[in-house]
């Protein structure tokens, strides 16, 4: 499961895979201020920090999943800390599948975007591998966005955005970054590098994985989710 971090950026202990510079070319924060309420153009990076020094290790197909991200107004949730969790949620945290949720945040009536692709860290080599950064327009009006994208291979965990601001005041901001930390959706038990395993009974809420939870794959960040105006 995924919790982002406004401004909150710590020195990962591995290497965040990054876009090549002819992605990122056009993607420099831009200088004049816009309001809210105009449209606006964003590049979406999702960076990826698994080492295989990282406690637990790493499988030899480590990766994040699909990536769904919403933009919302605050009467809308994807996904929530201590929550249950949706059956978007728990499809794409279970096996990394993306329309469900993106189906669910259609039914509120907002934007949503998914990217059917693996984000990798370093040395892991897979045909659905792809860094290539993404982008987004928005008309202007909803200023939070959310987020979520599977740690696989694993039996329900992912990370994810819960209801971050874009915005300064009335302004849209020019960039936000949020540190990735790992987190448990709450429906399995197994606790190994590979999908499903025991159900959770109960089910439980949206958690974050900590030392004392003992996930294997363990706390810290994990990667990072980037969204730069341009």
């Amino acid at each position: 499961m995924l919790i982002f971090f406004l401004f909150a950026c710590t020195e990962l202990t591995g290497t965040l895979v990054a876009p090549d510079e002819s992605d990122t070319a056009v993607a420099e924060p831009r200088v004049e201020r816009t309001l809210a309420s105009e449209p606006s153009d964003w590049t979406v990076v999702l960076e990826i920090a698994w080492p295989d020094t990282r406690p637990g290790g790493r499988p030899i197909d480590a990766h994040f999943s699909w990536l769904a991200l919403a933009v919302h107004d605050a009467d809308v949730s994807m996904w929530a800390q201590g929550e249950r969790a949706s059956q978007g949620m728990i499809d794409m945290a279970e096996w990394g599948g993306t329309q469900q949720l993106v189906l669910e945040m259609e039914g509120y009536g907002v934007d949503v975007w998914e990217w059917r692709n693996w984000t990798c860290p370093a040395g892991i080599v897979h045909d659905n591998c792809d860094d290539a950064a993404r982008t987004i327009r928005l008309e202007g009006g909803e200023t939070l966005f959310s987020a979520a994208s599977m740690v696989g291979p694993s039996p329900d965990w992912f990370v994810g955005v819960d209801s971050e601001p874009l915005v300064d005041g009335e302004y849209w901001l020019d960039e936000v970054v949020i540190d990735l930390f790992p987190m448990d959706v709450g429906t399995r038990d197994a606790n190994a590098w590979e999908l499903y395993g025991d159900v959770s009974s109960p089910v439980q809420g949206i958690s974050p994985i900590t030392a004392v939870s003992g996930q294997l794959i363990g706390p810290g960040q994990i990667g990072r989710l980037t969204l730069i105006r341009w």
